[in-house]
């Protein structure tokens, strides 16, 4: 169920108006977290402490776009479908100290149906992420402690909403559909370095990137008797990287 907001994202070449969730899942702390405890110390030195958690973070998982009345399009995330999402690292675990730091894979539990989108439109799918706030302690014999803290996706991703572009990007590397539909499900795609919605919590968005595959999928059928183009902004259609993916005429 999509939600509204006056809030607009910038992706690259795209601005992406962000539908936030109606009600966002609770943020909760510790008295570990150094965001509302300052002066807090670890009980003790080892493994990894849960201090915060930053509950239902809206997350791209794809778009499609179409400048073209021919085609219906219908987005496909189903059971077992696999993205990537970023975590960042600081010393402090203060917001605003926060890196990226790589990307941890996340698999869906459940398939979702997004509503099919008929002719022209521009269309973000997202879904939530669970994300968890980490402090981490190393000591060494012999050193003195050192502490690290961790934002990192938990769990699996859940829910399912819609936002809209506020404009479609630029792509040229074309290829004619004429006498066929089209499905999209290989190679790696749909990366977006501020797909995760996290900064006003830790000072900065992280990444999301979902490859087409057997469970993620793109199914662009023509209207009987027409032809059209799919075109990809970094590349053509189904090759290594080709970005987002336009219909036209």
């Amino acid at each position: 169920m999509a939600a509204t907001s006056d809030e607009v994202l910038v992706e690259g070449d795209i601005d992406i108006v962000a539908s936030e969730p109606e009600l966002i899942g609770e943020v909760t702390t510790s008295s570990a977290d150094p965001d509302t405890n300052p002066d807090a110390e670890p009980a003790s030195c080892g493994g990894a402490t849960l201090v915060a958690r930053y509950d239902d973070r809206p997350t791209i998982i794809g778009s499609s776009f179409s400048t073209t009345s021919k085609v219906t399009t219908d987005f496909q995330y189903q059971r077992g479908a696999e993205s990537s999402l970023g975590y960042a690292t600081s010393f402090t675990g203060k917001s605003g100290t926060f890196k990226n730091a790589g990307t941890r894979a996340v698999s869906s539990s459940s398939g979702t149906d997004y509503d099919t989108k008929k002719g022209a439109h521009k269309t973000i799918y997202k879904k939530y992420q669970d994300y968890g706030k980490f402090r981490y302690c190393f000591m060494s014999p012999g050193t003195l402690p050192v502490i690290q803290y961790q934002v990192a996706p938990i769990g699996v991703p859940n829910g399912s909403y819609t936002a809209t572009a506020t404009s479609t990007p630029t792509a040229s590397y074309c290829v004619p559909y004429a006498n066929a539909s089209v499905y999209i499900e290989r190679t790696k795609a749909q990366y977006w370095s501020s797909g995760v919605t996290l900064e006003g919590l830790i000072g900065m968005n992280l990444s999301a990137q979902t490859g087409w595959s057997s469970q993620t999928k793109l199914y662009i059928k023509r209207t009987s008797g027409t032809s059209f183009r799919l075109c990809g902004t970094n590349n053509e259609p189904e090759q290594t990287n080709s970005g987002r993916l336009i219909a036209k005429s």
